[in-house]
């Protein structure tokens, strides 16, 4: 196993620890973004118009949400999510395997033809056909979308209370070993 850690500042996260694991015999790699700092709870918001709207950066942290309501398309942080930098281009690829790994892996004919149907439209925007809204809620806000178009706005406290954070916590004071 090698194991690689670095602190860097990066612009729009501030302080980062970045991480690589990775197995040279079985291949397993695994890479994080973990953010020191705890902002303001946010979502951003950008209308997807034109070709050019693929090349926004976009920064998600490992607790942030991602949707799509235009595709009935949401992607919610679990415990092995990782943060990332990419382009609006590079979440709807991101999209695409989700989908197509649930495709994969279903029996159900319907199931499958909606699917098919959800990657022929991830498709035509990714080819800068159509319009769509994404839309990022990070209950730690440290993610964003960089352009002077996005909508910026706090979440309010009920919107966080239904937020999946891909953070599990365990009290340890509520032992039932101790008396």
């Amino acid at each position: 196993m090698k194991y690689d850690i670095e602190l860097l500042q990066i612009p729009y996260f501030n302080e980062v620890l970045c991480t690589t694991i990775s197995c040279d015999n079985c291949g397993y790699k695994h890479s994080d973004i973990l953010i020191s700092s705890q902002n303001t709870p946010m979502e951003y918001k950008y209308q997807i118009t034109n070709e050019d709207d693929l090349n926004v950066r976009v920064i998600r942290s490992s607790t942030a949400t991602i949707e799509i309501p235009e595709l009935d398309i949401k992607l919610e942080p679990a415990s092995a999510s990782e943060a990332f930098i990419s382009n609006i281009e590079g979440v709807l690829v991101r999209m695409s395997g989700a989908v197509e790994f649930a495709k994969k892996f279903t029996q159900n004919e319907e199931k499958k033809a909606r699917a098919q149907k959800l990657l022929n439209r991830i498709d035509q925007l990714r080819k800068g056909h159509g319009k769509a809204t994404i839309i990022i809620k990070d209950p730690l806000g440290n993610s964003g979308i960089v352009s002077d178009k996005t909508e910026k706005r706090e979440l309010t406290s009920e919107e966080l209370e239904m937020l999946e954070t891909g953070i599990t916590f365990i009290d340890l004071r509520k032992s039932t070993d101790q008396p």
